[in-house]
């Protein structure tokens, strides 16, 4: 707290504090950071997350996990913007579904994008307060660990726990829970390595990949090519015979 600006309001929720983001992206920008230096490990605090998303709806809540594009693997945080500013909520991404998982509350969707940014999206209706709860059971399954060997990398900046690579977009729309998690297979794209002039200073986290591809350097937007998106996201999504496993292995453990 001491290194904060004077200026920077706080607003305490549970052991975090709720900031405005110094260098927004979207439109109310917050970032909502731990009490402590801990790392990022969304699996430790998977409730935590969803429930911001209850308590902020309309919000997309995100999450970059460790070597995940724009992160600070030594410091558990999430963040959250308007949803409506998003492209990813209003785009027909979702292609393949394996039906409905039951549960103890109800039943929850899980379809799987078969489009440039491969990720899994778990869907359902939940008006009551505790949903959260239920929907973190759904997202355990991630965690098993016959299934994270299906691909998942561990992160070498992320502690004791191996934290996979990856992703997460959350918003809570009038009862509707929408969670979804894209796998990565690279923190960066080749492009960010090169040097002039085939260099590009992208990372892409979250919003990247939910449609949103921010660039630091405006030279580097201006050049940007439909080439140039394609490849970002063919290198650091999944290959395609281990989002092959990824998918197919999710029915298996249900």
């Amino acid at each position: 707290p001491g290194q904060r600006p004077p200026e920077q309001m706080v607003h305490e929720w549970k052991n975090y504090a709720v900031l405005a983001n110094p260098y927004p992206i979207l439109p109310l920008h917050l970032t909502i950071v731990a009490g402590s230096h801990t790392p990022q490990q969304i699996g430790v605090v998977m409730e935590d997350f969803l429930e911001l998303a209850y308590y902020l709806e309309g919000f997309t809540v995100f999450y970059n996990g460790p070597r995940s594009g724009a992160s600070a693997p030594d410091h558990l945080h999430f963040q959250a913007g308007m949803g409506d500013h998003l492209p990813f909520w209003d785009d027909p991404l979702v292609s393949s579904g394996i039906g409905k998982i039951s549960s103890g509350m109800g039943e929850m969707e899980v379809f799987f994008s078969e489009g440039l940014r491969k990720f899994m999206m778990i869907q359902g209706y939940y008006p009551d307060q505790q949903s959260f709860y239920d929907l973190a059971g759904f997202a355990r399954l991630l965690f098993q660990p016959e299934f994270l060997a299906c691909h998942f990398k561990g992160s070498e900046d992320s502690g004791s726990f191996q934290e996979p690579e990856w992703n997460w977009l959350c918003r809570y729309v009038r009862g509707r829970w929408s969670l979804a998690i894209f796998p990565r297979r690279a923190h960066r794209p080749a492009c960010f390595f090169q040097e002039d002039p085939a260099k590009r200073l992208i990372s892409p986290g979250a919003l990247d990949m939910g449609g949103l591809l921010i660039m630091p350097r405006k030279k580097d937007f201006n050049r940007l090519t439909e080439e140039d998106v394609t490849a970002v996201f063919q290198e650091v999504s999944p290959e395609e015979k281990d989002w092959n496993l990824f998918r197919d292995k999710f029915p298996q453990i249900r």
